[in-house]
């Protein structure tokens, strides 16, 4: 049974970095960041003084889940519509997924490093 996304009204504030925001169906969603955060007590900046090759936190991979058991699902949707009413959303980010409607494969990865230079 295909089913269809019905919103009434979405007041979303905010989708950045990757992120993603869809009413509808997809087959696929891959939403990828990387963030190299600088934060400096006193502004001065050198240039090309940073690189994401520089942390290994961008290079490891991402762990995956764990699979013991195979499960067999078999649900039965009552109404042929998936309704929204009212969606009040203040922000996606960062490899986000705000989703309203049917999808087969959701992936979301996020790599952040914070360096904070403070004086002492």
């Amino acid at each position: 049974m295909t089913r269809i996304s019905s919103v009434r009204s979405v007041n979303v504030l905010n989708v950045s970095n990757t992120s993603v925001f869809e009413i509808g169906d997809s087959v696929n969603i891959d939403a990828y960041s990387r963030v190299l955060a600088l934060q400096r007590e006193r502004s001065f900046f050198i240039g090309e003084e940073h690189d994401f090759i520089d942390y290994d936190v961008f290079s490891r991979p991402v762990p995956q889940p764990i699979v013991h058991e195979t499960l067999e699902l078999d649900s039965i949707n009552q109404e042929p519509i998936i309704s929204v009413d009212h969606l009040e959303v203040i922000s996606v980010s960062t490899s986000g997924v705000l989703h309203i409607g049917s999808t087969e494969r959701i992936r979301g990865e996020t790599h952040v490093k914070h360096i904070r230079h403070l004086l002492r």
